[in-house]
């Protein structure tokens, strides 16, 4: 078995609700009055001091220096000694916590340790400490209290004991808390009468811990009971005594003689226990076999006995022979006997309770690390819907999302909680007391306006017989789960919305192939029949036909031919724009000579039918554009106009300056569109349906609309059937 360290040892704290604790105890106190603080702090370090520690205590009001000095030596009778040899000092507030005024953590947690260091090295156990806290203003209360939870884990495994002072005047209720927190434990003395909270985690530990001890001890005791009063009972009768103490099978037993403390009889148990023969223990003395490890105790316990006192169920290590330390409940009494007193040692083994308690006391620990290492927020919930246990993540996420501070042994539902959060929070805590495992996604919105997303599970948790005594609840952060899901379903939708114009474009496509069948079947048969039977007419009569009329002929032929020609031009500049393999190319268009030039071609074109008026609200204006798709779009238009009103003579153009942009209105008195045509009149191969008749393609609107958008701008159409149409063209001037 692994020999106890020093860092093991429990120090006498001077507070008797207190009692003993371990090196590297961090607790606090609270008190009402500057007697109460004085009634606690003396015998405090009046302990310390007596154990061989080092005192270091730091004033704050109401205590000063000098009432700390005057209390210490009306309690103390040898204070000069001890501040002779330097084992105790009395500094303020201001010299140790606000060095240069102000406050820094890791300043101080050194200054604790060059302290201790010093005191090891002068040979000092180690070392105690109080810090008054009343000096704590507001500003500095989250610091500081950032700064007990760090001293925690600096002293954790150091010769050193931390008692912080607190007055309750200037505590609410939530420093109250922050202070419990981050101790052990806080005591509190309150009109002379001692007050303790402990940590749930602690008070769990020591109600096992002391179930064990009442256990043994209560077995201890009744066995001691029997024992001794057996002994009353047979110390006249040495047959009888010595059945008693050979035969006992539980309680290891040594007879030693009063005055040199040989060992004169041993029982089997304790040989077993110890491991040794009765004959190497028999004439020897315990320092001879090295029994104690403490042999200081052992004396005191002596001189005990010979005083008339005794000893019982004593707390000690004793060494085996294999050097094994155990842990054993001590018993010692003076036993009268015919030659003369004796010293009968019982020795109750308390090994595997010690190892039990470390065992419980290192599970949780560990539970502590493992629920605090999760990421996620973990916690128990009791039947009566309280905290029983959680982790840190709990209690930040609830302080962060709700505002709102529990602690362990607080109900879950809090009065302050927001009344629609009180009811999901009781709905899913009743479904999984009524025995259903629930998983609920909660959707929290940050302080900065984003959303996450929480997978909440909780979980029956049941006894050996299948009854429910508790919830197990975890939740977990899926909000990146939930937006790669998001996400996937966006892309899945984008792309349906693909295959969808793909679809669309298909139809289209089949539509505009029907059309191009039709039209190819009309349009193009029309002049190839014109063409070949002039070709026919011509070479039949060719002998017979004067110079003039030949030529006409060939006029015919030539100008169905150049209607081929356009309506496959148009085509192809058609599909050009479908399959975005036009180019702009922007250069300087002066419009007035622009639209001048446009005029005197298309008149010309149409043998004088029509006269196009003009109207410019300007003299000279220059536009960056592409001239070829100018000419495009405003020959289609115009001529259009033309065509498609026969018997009024003219056709009007107006052109405004817009600043940056140029708006072209083009205007007919001629047949018109319909309602129903004008919502489709843009597509390729669609036309009116009150132009038959009259030739043409359904191409050319399309090829317009095409350009109009390749340069930038807009068109629009208004027109109602017998009274015209106007058609507005809106292109960028850059």
């Amino acid at each position: 078995m692994k020999i106890p360290s020093k860092e093991n040892e429990l120090r006498f704290t001077g507070i008797d609700i207190i009692g003993n604790i371990p090196w590297g105890t961090h607790f606090c106190n609270f008190f009402y009055s500057k007697q109460d603080l004085l009634a606690t702090l003396v015998p405090y370090f009046k302990a310390g001091l007596e154990n061989n520690e080092f005192c270091l205590w730091i004033t704050s009001d109401p205590v000063s220096v000098e009432d700390a000095m005057a209390s210490l030596r009306n309690g103390i009778p040898l204070l000069d000694q001890y501040l002779t040899s330097n084992a105790i000092e009395v500094s303020s507030h201001a010299d140790w916590y606000l060095k240069d005024g102000l406050f820094n953590p890791k300043r101080v947690i050194d200054g604790w340790n060059e302290k201790l260091n010093d005191a090891l090295v002068r040979g000092h156990e180690g070392m105690r400490v109080n810090g008054n806290e009343a000096w704590v203003e507001r500003q500095v209360w989250k610091d500081f209290i950032e700064y007990e939870r760090e001293l925690n884990n600096s002293i954790l495994d150091k010769r050193m004991i931390v008692m912080c002072t607190y007055p309750l005047d200037k505590c609410n209720g939530a420093d109250v808390l922050d202070v419990a927190h981050v101790h052990e434990m806080a005591v509190a003395m309150r009109s002379g009468e001692w007050e303790i909270v402990e940590k749930p985690q602690l008070k769990r530990s020591k109600a096992e811990i002391n179930k064990l001890k009442d256990q043994v001890e209560k077995l201890a005791e009744a066995r001691n009971t029997q024992l001794i009063q057996a002994l009353q009972e047979v110390k006249l009768s040495a047959e009888r005594f010595s059945r008693l103490f050979h035969l006992n099978p539980f309680l290891p037993m040594v007879l030693s003689e009063w005055d040199d403390g040989r060992y004169i009889e041993v029982n089997a148990s304790f040989t077993d226990l110890f491991g040794f023969t009765p004959g190497e223990v028999i004439g020897k003395t315990s320092r001879e076999l090295d029994f104690w490890v403490d042999l200081a105790q052992r004396d005191a316990f002596l001189a005990n006995i010979k005083e008339g006192g005794m000893v019982k169920n004593a707390e000690v290590e004793l060494k085996a022979k294999n050097g094994t330390i155990l842990d054993v409940r001590f018993s010692m009494i003076a036993l009268p006997m015919n030659d003369g007193p004796k010293v009968l040692s019982m020795a109750l083994d308390c090994t595997e309770q010690k190892a039990a308690e470390k065992m419980l006391s290192e599970s949780e620990q560990n539970l502590d690390v493992l629920i605090n290492s999760s990421p996620g927020e973990i916690w128990l919930a009791s039947k009566d819907l309280k905290l029983v246990k959680a982790n840190k993540a709990f209690f930040k996420s609830l302080k962060k999302f709700i505002g709102a501070e529990i602690t362990e042994g607080d109900t879950l539902i809090a009065p302050g909680f927001p009344e629609e959060i009180k009811e999901l929070w009781e709905r899913l805590y009743r479904q999984a007391l009524m025995g259903e495992n629930i998983v609920h996604i909660n959707r929290v919105e940050e302080p900065d306006g984003s959303e996450i997303y929480l997978e909440v599970r909780l979980n029956p948790v049941r006894s050996e017989d299948n009854a429910i005594i508790g919830i197990g609840c975890f939740s977990n952060d899926i909000t990146e789960l939930i937006q790669f899901r998001k996400s996937l379903e966006l892309k899945v939708s984008l792309r349906t919305q693909e295959l969808q114009k793909a679809l669309e474009k298909e139809k289209e496509l089949t539509i505009w192939k029907a059309r191009f069948a039709s039209m190819v079947s009309h349009e193009f048969r029309m002049p190839l029949a014109t063409i070949k039977n002039t070709a026919n007419y011509v070479r039949k009569y060719k002998n017979r036909l004067a110079p003039e009329s030949l030529g006409n002929k060939i006029g015919i032929v030539l100008e169905q031919v150049d209607l081929m020609t356009r309506m496959m031009g148009d085509l192809l500049v058609l599909g050009s724009a479908d399959e975005n393999k036009i180019a702009v190319v922007k250069r300087k268009v002066e419009i007035r000579s622009f639209f001048e030039s446009l005029k005197k071609d298309i008149e010309e074109i149409n043998n004088g039918s029509h006269t196009i008026v003009f109207q410019f609200g300007f003299e000279h204006k220059h536009i960056d554009a592409d001239d070829d798709l100018l000419r495009n779009i405003f020959v289609n238009l115009m001529s259009n106009a033309i065509k498609f009103s026969p018997g009024t003579p003219r056709v009007w153009v107006h052109v405004h300056d817009l600043g940056e942009n140029l708006r072209v209105e083009i205007k007919d008195k001629g047949i018109g569109i319909s309602e129903e045509d004008l919502t489709k009149i843009f597509e390729p191969f669609e036309r009116g349906k009150n132009t038959k008749g009259i030739q043409g393609t359904g191409l050319g609107l399309s090829i317009v609309k095409k350009a109009v958008d390749l340069m930038g701008g807009t068109i629009d159409v208004s027109s109602k059937p017998g009274e015209g149409s106007v058609f507005t063209v809106t292109i960028p001037v850059k």
